[in-house]
This record gives structure tokens, sequence and C-alpha cells, in this order.
């Protein structure tokens, strides 16, 4: 007679809270301060709704008061500046995972912890999805310096010069770039470059360890960004180069995840499904800015 053992069961209350445990602490992509990941997202949040993504307005800039205050009139006094919320919209999308019985029985098997392994996971394939989203938003901006149309002094790759150009797209903003994404290829590139004296002009590139940068800012890789101009001709490959801002761009999901289970009549089996309501969104422009965050850069 078949016997339901106990790592043949899922409690839906231990996995919500092991999953819950491994998003907490998350608070950007790419290891850097580029993205701001959120789990508030409102659990009536539905796939295909249009809702508002908030960020604070600026205050402005300091008000000067006149130079006569030891007069007889009245003390100049501040205007009070209201500090408000404006925001943008965003579509909501709806992803999830699901699994059977069988499965969670072979992981329970193979792992000590099978909750702790089924949150790494969800986890991962969570960010995963995200990255892929959040790539393509940053690739929508309209700050573009384009090598392959302008190139520099007869270059179309990634050069130190383009770095520079790129970054000051945001005129005197342009030293708070936060983070760069590339494409392998135009990673090797970077790290090919030298000064006169043959020294790699990233730096630590030479020991092969820590946080790597490029004119000063942190990269890191992604094959994700790269397309062929012309389809299915590949000498019009081109890659892009994504710098971004910090907190230019935000990743929104419901973090109080729920675990779902049910019978499946017709297979005879357990399911099990997580779902998540997400959206990706690269702010349009910065607070106290009229310019959007992030900016690319598109070599050959």
């Amino acid at each position: 007679m078949p016997v339901t053992r106990k790592k043949d069961v899922i409690i839906p209350e231990l996995l919500e809270d092991a999953i819950r445990g491994a998003f907490s602490g998350n608070n950007a992509l790419w290891n850097t301060n580029a993205v701001k990941v959120n789990g508030t997202l409102g659990s009536d949040a539905r796939g295909g709704d249009t809702i508002t993504v908030p960020y604070f307005g600026n205050i402005g800039e300091l008000e000067d008061l006149a130079d006569d205050e030891g007069g007889d009139g009245a003390l100049p006094a501040l205007t009070p500046a209201k500090l408000t919320m404006s925001g943008e919209q965003a579509k909501v999308h709806h992803s999830g995972k699901a699994f059977e019985i069988t499965e969670w029985a072979r992981m329970a098997a193979a792992y000590a912890d099978p909750y702790a392994e089924a949150a790494r996971q969800i986890r991962e394939a969570v960010f995963r999805r995200a990255d892929k989203a959040l790539i393509d938003a940053a690739r929508s901006t309209d700050l573009v310096l384009d090598l392959v149309a302008n190139p520099i002094d007869g270059k179309s790759t990634m050069v130190y010069d383009a770095m520079v150009r790129a970054k000051y797209l945001w005129g005197d903003e342009g030293q708070t770039v936060a983070s760069t994404a590339m494409h392998s290829k135009v990673g090797a590139d970077v790290e090919l470059l030298k000064d006169a004296d043959g020294k790699p002009l990233v730096s630590d590139a030479i020991v092969g360890q820590g946080q790597r940068r490029f004119v000063g800012v942190p990269y890191t890789l992604s094959d994700k960004l790269t397309y062929l101009d012309t389809p299915g001709d590949e000498t019009t490959r081109r890659y892009e180069t994504i710098l971004a801002r910090e907190n230019s761009m935000l990743f929104w999901y419901n973090g109080d995840f729920t675990v779902q289970t049910d019978k499946d009549i017709l297979s005879d089996s357990t399911v099990a499904a997580v779902h998540i309501y997400w959206l990706a969104h690269r702010y349009k422009r910065m607070p106290g800015s009229n310019k959007s965050g992030v900016a690319k850069i598109i070599s050959k």
C-alpha cells in the first residue's frame, strides 16, 4: 500500500516564509544602486494593470533672502516649498512557477532543507526574469551615443573617450553614474585598452578580482546586450552598453508571496504554484532633472 512520507508533503506556510527570507535584503539588481528592488506592490495588482509608479519630486534650489535684515521693515522670509510625489505609468506583469509533488520529493531527497532550496531557485528565476525586463527597459532610453553612426577617431568599438562622452550626456549630472552593464565582448574590448605605458585602463584588470571600474564606473556583464541591426546579417551585430544613475530603474513586485497547492485529478498528483506580480520600469526623468537616468552606447 502506498505510504505518504513527510518528505513528499509541501507545507505552504513554510515555503512562503522561506521565499520571503530569500528575498530579504535585496536592494538592487546587478549588485548596484542603479535599480531599486521593492517588494511592496499591492496584493490587488493583476497582470495587465497599468498603475502609477511614484517617486519623490524635488524641493528645488536654496532661496536667497534680501540683504536688509537690519532695517526697520519686515524681516525677509522663506517661501514654503512643497515636497511632492510625481509618478509615471507602468504595466504590471504576471509570472509564476508550478511543480508537482514528485519534483518536491526529489528535491527533499537531494537537499537537507527543500524549502530553502526551493526558495533559492524561485528567487534566482525571479531575478533572471527581472534582469531581462530591466535591460529591455533600459535599452529604450533616448540618451544614446551611437559609435557606429558616429565613430570616435575612426573607431566604432568601445573606447575610453566614448564612456566619457556618454557620462556627459547628462551634462553636469554625469558624475553620478552608479553602474554600467555591458556585453562580454565589450568587456573584453575595454579590458584590453592600455595607456601609453602598457597599463590597463580598467582598474583591477591586472589582479582579476574585486569590483572592476572603467572611467571610474563599476561595471557588470550581460550577454543580453546585443542585437542584429539587420536580422540574419551577422556583420550588422551591435552591442549596447548601459549607463545608469542611482535608483534610475525600479523592479516592483508583490513581496507577500502566496504558495497554492491543489490536487490534479487527471494526473492524480499534487501541484504547488507560486505567483508573482511585478513591473520593471525606467524612469523617464530623474527627480529634479528633465532627463532619464539611463543612457546607452551602441558599438561594434
